[in-house]
């Protein structure tokens, strides 16, 4: 590859993850990589900050890099002037990401490009996605998806470029699945389910974090009449509570002979029934690669969601997943366009239950029940991740070499 200085836009520490594996295949191109980071000098979830620290960070090659931080984007695009970047990443953004930078770039004399991470670009309005020279996703999937969000005819030209699901790369570096459990503490045969936490710390969305996801009825009551949200005051006393679903799945834990394993992340303040009701419970660190998430669903036997993309996760791990679901989440979510129904129920390789009947499911399934269809988990991979390998990254740099050849020619 012709060498070339490559920046990758990070406006978080976590964001560092998303790049990772395509920052190694720079490297191993023998190429330079500017890891841009925007300094605001605060927090963004929970002990996670904007700092990020070579000796921390996992990443193969990482000393090797340059890690940059401004503070406007005249500053930024300043950097990249000074320091010849030809090529710059960045993940889904909105208009007014990294101080309105990317409505001052009409006349650049860099090439932009976005990679996707998980269904961040259902943020994106189809003008976003112009301005970019070309848009790495994960399978055609991604594009009918993202086409029907915005009502778009299939021949609109947003540069969308199916590669792969750069992810999956995450488990070329994780140890064996017998070093794995001896860092956790877990028997070799001891059976896991592992549940990813829902986030209901948040103040809105109003049913998730104020109906659902508040324990006590009393002040989920108080808190919809003061609100204003009467339609809600026969499920703030009598509805079914996320407390109540981590005890029916903990009860159902150990009725199975299973331990549970909570993932969360930086940015959720669980409350104490998550903690009280995880065997372990763990949460991403300032390493950010390889994937918290690969690393505990190596461990695992069972994966259960509340309609999380890590479902692409768990498939990939082979692990069969439960997405618990609610009208709901959909009705709330701010991208609800990614709730395509397949992404998150496939036969053989997930189940789709709703939150109210949660409790009947487990009753009727023994956890070895729940087996994951190499068949079926292939055709799904296929579908929503474009391939079977672990080439992503690969694909972006050739990608890439063979557009700067033809720019040459």
């Amino acid at each position: 590859m012709i060498q070339k200085n490559i920046g990758f836009l990070l406006d978080r520490s976590s964001s560092i993850k998303a790049y990772a594996p395509v920052i190694i295949e720079v490297l191993r191109r023998n190429s330079k990589v500017f890891i841009l980071c925007q300094d605001n000098k605060k927090p963004t979830y929970g002990k996670s900050s904007y700092s990020l620290v070579k000796e921390n960070l996992k990443i193969p090659g990482i000393e090797e890099t340059d890690i940059i931080y401004f503070d406007n984007s005249s500053n930024l695009l300043s950097l990249i002037e000074k320091n010849e970047i030809s090529t710059i990443f960045t993940l889904p953004f909105i208009k007014n990401s990294f101080d309105n930078f990317f409505q001052k770039i009409e006349k650049r004399k860099f090439k932009l490009f976005c990679l996707q991470w998980f269904g961040d670009h259902f943020i994106m309005d189809p003008e976003l996605i112009e301005i970019l020279d070309g848009f790495f996703v994960y399978s055609q999937e991604t594009i009918n998806s993202y086409l029907k969000a915005y009502s778009l005819s299939k021949d609109n030209n947003l540069r969308f470029i199916p590669i792969g699901f750069p992810p999956r790369e995450s488990l070329n570096f994780l140890p064996d699945k017998k070093t794995i459990r001896q860092q956790y503490g877990i028997p070799q045969n001891q059976k896991v389910v592992l549940l990813f936490s829902l986030n209901i710390t948040n103040k809105d969305p109003f049913w998730i974090s104020r109906v659902f996801g508040e324990p006590n009825r009393i002040k989920s009551f108080l808190k919809c009449v003061s609100s204003g949200y009467f339609k809600f005051i026969w499920e703030s006393i009598f509805g079914t509570k996320y407390a109540d679903i981590i005890k029916i799945i903990k009860k159902w834990c150990q009725e199975n002979n299973a331990i549970l394993i909570v993932k969360s992340r930086p940015k959720h303040n669980e409350p104490d029934f998550i903690k009280k009701n995880a065997d372990i419970f763990i949460v991403d660190d300032e390493t950010w690669f390889p994937h918290k998430s690969f690393e505990a669903l190596t461990l695992s036997d069972l994966s259960i969601h509340f309609c999380s993309s890590s479902i692409l996760e768990s498939a990939v791990s082979d692990v069969f997943s439960i997405n618990i679901f609610a009208p709901k989440f959909l009705k709330e979510s701010y991208r609800p366009s990614f709730f395509y129904r397949s992404l998150f129920e496939s036969p053989g390789v997930s189940e789709f239950v709703s939150y109210k009947k949660i409790d009947s499911f487990l009753k009727k399934n023994k956890l070895e029940d729940l087996q994951i269809s190499p068949q079926e988990k292939n055709k799904y991979l296929l579908k929503n991740t474009g391939f079977l390998d672990s080439l992503a990254s690969k694909r972006i740099l050739d990608y890439l070499e063979k557009q700067e050849i033809n720019y040459v020619k």
